[in-house]
């Protein structure tokens, strides 16, 4: 192993070269179906640049792997709406903070987790994403709303935790269901 790499499967220390630096690689523990895949662990800052440098790295990688730029598209749409209620919601915009995204590919499925320390989710539940009138004037529409909507949408096995003062949000994206 050369200096600065993480073992297999093992995140190594921000700006060493390691995961952190949001290169996908290769994880030596298996899927649910014994199907190896591509870890990635990256702490993230509770700013919106921060999302956006993290979400445009994570596209990039994701397509050096051969991801479809349709599910790149819909992974971006699911991780930016989740890590924006993270800076958003849990850190209350506050620069100080940061979470852990954990993400591991394979062949048919990105398995996502967000963990954070901020606020919890309201009642410890998700909430329930639900539709909006679109029939009415423009002026009328929501401004916001639609993020939990197409995160239910976009993704299955969604499920939030919290444990003593730690935020834990999984789900999966299935990859290459686009018609």
């Amino acid at each position: 192993m050369s200096p600065g790499e993480a073992p297999p499967g093992k995140a190594a220390a921000p700006g060493d070269g390691g995961t952190s630096e949001g290169v996908l690689r290769p994880d030596t523990h298996a899927d649910l179906h014994g199907e190896v895949g591509h870890a990635l662990t990256r702490v993230v800052g509770s700013t919106s640049e921060d999302v956006r440098e993290t979400l445009r790295r994570l596209s990039a990688d994701l397509g050096r792997l051969g991801v479809l730029e349709t599910d790149r598209e819909a992974v971006e749409v699911v991780l930016a709406e989740c890590m924006n209620n993270v800076v958003e919601h849990a850190y209350c915009e506050s620069p100080d903070g940061e979470f852990e995204l954990k993400l591991c590919l394979t062949r048919e499925s990105l398995f996502c987790r967000v963990e954070d320390r901020g606020r919890p989710m309201p009642g410890l539940a998700i909430p329930a994403g639900d539709t909006h009138d679109l029939s009415v004037e423009l002026d009328d529409l929501p401004e916001g709303g639609f993020g939990w909507f197409l995160i239910r949408e976009l993704t299955r096995d969604l499920n939030y935790c919290r444990e003593e003062d730690r935020n834990s949000l999984s789900f999966n994206i299935r990859l290459g269901q686009a018609d």
